[in-house]
């Protein structure tokens, strides 16, 4: 059984939007995992104008972007620092 590690979302300050890989998956082999996604239009998925129907079955959402990236902690912690200096 596969049990969600981490819930993301973007945007706000207090919000996370990054989740960072553990070390033992740093090992040169694959691994998998999956990435929920969750779409919405801009009042709602409710089909029609009545906000009590459920959503149409033919409403489709397109992923565009979703970046794995290795992040250098010390130049990430030198520009917080910059950031923190400068405020």
């Amino acid at each position: 059984m596969k049990i969600p590690l981490q819930g993301l979302t973007g945007g706000g300050r207090d919000q996370r939007t990054e989740w960072i890989l553990p070390q033992d998956w740093r090992d040169g082999k694959e691994h998998v995992f999956y990435i929920e996604m969750a779409c919405n239009k801009i009042m709602g998925n409710a089909s029609g104008n009545d906000d009590n129907q459920p959503p149409s079955p033919d409403t489709y959402f397109l992923l565009e972007k979703a970046d794995i990236v290795a992040v250098n902690l010390e130049a990430r912690a030198l520009l917080i620092d910059f950031k923190m200096i400068s405020g």
